[in-house]
């Protein structure tokens, strides 16, 4: 009981420092325009790329015949390297934009920088540590084999590792949206309560994976995002998602007999 008293004391700490460096240790009323702005412009990113990137094979229909030769289509490496940089634009550009030229902001001031993420290096590897354990055990699920990697069959090793390249840009650009773009967006207004309102759609985009990993990014989307306000960085969580996600790849690749195939 005494270290659970500790851990919580911990926590807390850590909470309470964040409120008291933003000031939003007692803020009531309606949210100020630029979180307003933030959470509007956080909504409709994610509708359009549920609906434009997503959801494109069933969009093609919509666009002019020039417009949807473009969108992948149903060849794998094409439709999947078109997924990661569609996620590309709408997590990390369309937000940047949105920062620079609207709320003329530095975007290293939303988490898109270096400084503090190697200082903190050795807090990300701990955590990458018992992560990649269970993904170890949970590699030999037909569930986790049938779901990983996205792109099924890879063809080549080219191919594979041209996806997965493509697939670490999307992480970052999906750590900027979420712990950088909507946390520190909404934290001078929230303080450490812009965690859980991130945390709310960050586990949504999750629901077509399996359970374990849906409810594990509740708890991974609330680290990630104390450390990205206590760093000021959100590399630290997208070296780790991309760390586990290449992990996961190569595991299910290896469960299936697929991976010396490719050399």
């Amino acid at each position: 009981m005494d270290r659970f008293r500790k851990l919580n004391e911990w926590i807390a700490g850590h909470f309470r420092a964040i409120d008291d460096e933003q000031g939003a240790l007692s803020r009531s009323g309606p949210p100020g325009g630029r979180a307003a702005l933030v959470l509007i412009v956080s909504a409709l990113t994610l509708v359009a790329l549920q609906y434009i990137v997503i959801g494109n094979r069933n969009m093609r229909a919509v666009f002019p015949p020039w417009v949807a030769e473009q969108l992948p289509g149903d060849d794998p490496v094409r439709f999947r390297i078109g997924w990661a940089l569609g996620c590309v634009l709408f997590y990390l550009i369309i937000p940047a934009i949105f920062i620079r030229l609207v709320l003329r902001e530095r975007l290293r001031d939303y988490g898109l920088t270096f400084k503090g993420f190697f200082r903190h290096a050795p807090i990300y590897l701990l955590m990458f540590l018992p992560v990649g354990a269970m993904v170890v055990l949970v590699s030999y699920d037909p569930h986790f084999q049938a779901t990983y990697p996205f792109y099924k069959n890879p063809s080549s090793l080219m191919h594979l590792l041209a996806w997965e390249l493509c697939y670490a840009m999307q992480f970052v650009a999906l750590e900027f949206f979420f712990r950088g773009f909507m946390l520190h967006g909404l934290k001078k207004r929230y303080g450490t309560s812009a965690i859980w309102i991130m945390v709310i759609p960050y586990c949504m985009i999750h629901f077509p994976k399996p359970w374990p990993e849906t409810c594990g990014a509740l708890v991974a989307g609330t680290v990630l995002g104390v450390l990205s306000l206590r760093t000021g960085s959100v590399m630290g969580g997208a070296a780790i998602h991309i760390a586990v996600a290449w992990w996961m790849d190569i595991l299910s690749l290896w469960q299936k007999s697929q991976l010396g195939a490719l050399f």
